[in-house]
């Protein structure tokens, strides 16, 4: 058997060789976008602490989401309002996703939401993920200076 004839695997070495490289490549790909995405969150959390005057975090966005959503304006809220509104939040960043969609008001002006795709057995980091690519989005569309 030649060198460049096959492999106890059956696979050419030629061919071996376009995988491996296709696979760092991929590895690489992800690397690199995984770092983007990092650079492209870090911005956005430095925007977002100068112009509140805060040290941003995932929370806060969401809150601020919520505050925005619920069009209420700032004011006052209590601690039980701070994380509805961080609940509103993170609902309204799974309806960017496609995960919920907005159905309506409560009585309160409150928004109502209804599950569109289950999202029980998602993993906690990819809902976190989820939600520092849904903040990036939204806060794209509702600029910060």
């Amino acid at each position: 058997m030649g060198l460049l004839q096959g492999n106890r695997h059956g696979v050419e070495m030629g061919e071996q060789t376009m995988i491996f490289g296709l696979y760092l490549f991929l590895v690489l790909l992800k690397t690199y976008m995984n770092t983007e995405f990092e650079q492209t969150w870090n911005d956005l959390l430095l925007r977002a602490s100068k112009h509140f005057k805060v040290s941003a975090d995932v929370e806060f966005l969401l809150f601020i989401t919520g505050v925005q959503e619920l069009g209420q304006g700032i004011r006052s809220f209590s601690r039980s309002e701070k994380m509805d509104l961080i609940n509103l939040g993170r609902c309204h960043i799974f309806c960017l996703a496609g995960y919920l969609e907005e159905t309506g008001k409560d009585e309160e002006g409150w928004p109502l939401f209804k599950t569109i795709k289950p999202m029980d057995s998602m993993l906690p980091a990819y809902q976190h993920q989820l939600i520092k690519k849904g903040l990036i989005q939204y806060f794209n569309i509702h600029e910060i200076n």
